[in-house]
């Protein structure tokens, strides 16, 4: 298994799920706040409804899987869920959630959620 600093980093940060999750949370804030202080200072349009669907599923509903992927198995005496099952659910969360701040960052024509914009087609 390789040792280096970024395995090491990883494996601190995805040894559970409410530090795995509270992980990603952090860093969607990060893109999140990025993107509406370049949106603010460039004065380009930023889809709202994106941007706030971004912020609840990319934010609050990371925090609320990672409490309750930790919080169930711990209170009602059951096996805690398996490094590979979170793992999975955790890039297939990254994935979406980026092909979302793509959209925000790159205007309503790259958009995958939210308002489709006019004279331009949205990809589902």
């Amino acid at each position: 298994m390789n040792n280096s600093i970024l395995n090491r980093l990883w494996r601190i940060v995805s040894s559970t799920q409410l530090r795995l999750f509270s992980f990603c949370a952090f860093i969607h804030s990060l893109v999140l706040g990025g993107l509406y202080i370049h949106n603010t200072a460039t004065g380009a349009h930023i889809n709202l409804h994106a941007y706030l669907f971004g912020f609840t599923y990319g934010i609050l509903a990371l925090l609320a899987y990672g409490i309750l992927l930790t919080w169930f198995p711990k209170n009602f005496s059951l096996s805690p869920v398996h490094y590979g099952r979170y793992n999975v659910i955790y890039r297939l969360m990254m994935i979406g959630l980026g092909s979302l701040e793509v959209g925000i960052f790159f205007s309503n024509n790259w958009m995958l959620a939210g308002k489709q914009s006019t004279g331009a087609v949205t990809v589902i």
